[in-house]
């Protein structure tokens, strides 16, 4: 048969998702079965000049059709595009697999002198099937991230608990009402935000204390009162809030 231009010739593509296209093990198994024993067989010609590339001596237009569908599967698979010719770039690429075959000087388009190169890959259905069984692990490898994304992905995570100090209502987290703050507070900063929370001043503390005025004052400027002021500020505040106040001694 007459030779084929790949470049000229898209394959049948796949959808573009990985999951239609086949295996480099398949992709080996076939390649593997299109090299004729004892034959060179099908082979590809590169022209430097204009990168371009004809597969010779198919023997059948079974075969041709085959590898070329089966390059454009591999072209895809490393993301080089999506024709034959990309994927025998590929392989144009790997050592031992393509033989130079000239070198010549030419003129370029501005005029100046250039060299060009000619080469040839033998026996293409066989380098083919070689470059393949090597990417055989690329796919178990593959295979088993993502087993193991689908089992992490696949466990439930259970909710964080809400922060302290938090309520949960629906799936709205709001500040829970009365809950003290979660940063440590000094003595003197409890018995601000219990006297602000009161609505009191610092001489209805002291009266409801039971508590001179200048010993309220001085224990809110930060001089630690002694159990047992603390005791009647905490008796203080419980009966106003209507509910169990406790103050911790916070330097």
């Amino acid at each position: 048969m007459g030779p084929e231009h790949p470049h000229r010739s898209p394959c049948a593509r796949p959808d573009a998702r990985e999951k239609s296209l086949p295996s480099w093990r398949e992709l080996e198994v076939i390649f593997r079965s299109l090299q004729l024993p004892g034959d060179d067989g099908l082979w590809a010609e590169w022209t430097g000049r204009t990168d371009t590339w004809v597969l010779r001596e198919a023997p059948s237009d079974s075969v041709l059709r085959r590898f070329r569908n089966a390059a454009c599967n591999a072209a895809l698979k490393v993301g080089k595009g999506d024709n034959c010719s990309a994927f025998l770039n590929v392989l144009k690429d790997e050592e031992d697999t393509f033989l130079l075959t000239s070198t010549s000087v030419c003129r370029l388009p501005d005029g100046s002198q250039g060299v060009t190169q000619n080469g040839k890959i033998v026996r293409v259905c066989e380098a083919a099937a070689d470059y393949c069984e090597k990417r055989i692990p690329d796919d178990e490898n593959t295979a088993r991230l993502k087993a193991a994304f689908e089992r992490l992905t696949s466990r439930p995570v259970p909710p964080l608990p809400p922060p302290a100090g938090w309520q949960v209502a629906g799936q709205v987290v709001t500040p829970a009402l009365n809950s003290p703050p979660a940063i440590a507070e000094s003595t003197a900063q409890q018995l601000h935000r219990l006297k602000d929370e009161c609505h009191w001043t610092a001489e209805d503390l002291a009266d409801k204390a039971g508590m001179g005025i200048r010993s309220v004052q001085r224990h809110l400027a930060g001089k630690m009162p002694l159990a047992r002021n603390i005791t009647a500020y905490e008796l203080a505040f419980s009966k106003r809030l209507k509910r169990n106040i406790v103050i911790k001694k916070m330097a």
